[in-house]
């Protein structure tokens, strides 16, 4: 089994059990413990953190997007925030 580059380390606790499950598991797949571990923890995190990736603009929103670029050009909106920036909220 090749060795591992990583050079930082995670701790984790756990009762004596769960350590010997997690052992047996990594064991049947011929993985060490902390090889097992990452996999595990590599996969968790890409499901926790695509859930939280925006969804990819369709056509139709960049479509839309377009077409109201500019539709301020001429409001006040832009002296009514400056405005709101100066104001103490204390």
């Amino acid at each position: 089994m090749p060795r591992s580059t990583s050079t930082r380390r995670v701790d984790i606790r756990t009762t004596p059990a769960r350590r010997t499950r997690y052992f047996t598991a990594a064991r049947r797949r011929n993985l060490s413990l902390s090889e097992w571990a990452r996999r595990h923890l590599d996969e968790a995190a890409e499901v926790d953190l695509a859930a939280e990736a925006p969804a990819e603009p369709t056509a139709a929103d960049v479509t839309a997007a377009l077409a109201v670029k500019g539709a301020l050009r001429g409001s006040t909106l832009r002296a009514r925030v400056a405005a709101l920036r100066e104001t103490s909220w204390r």
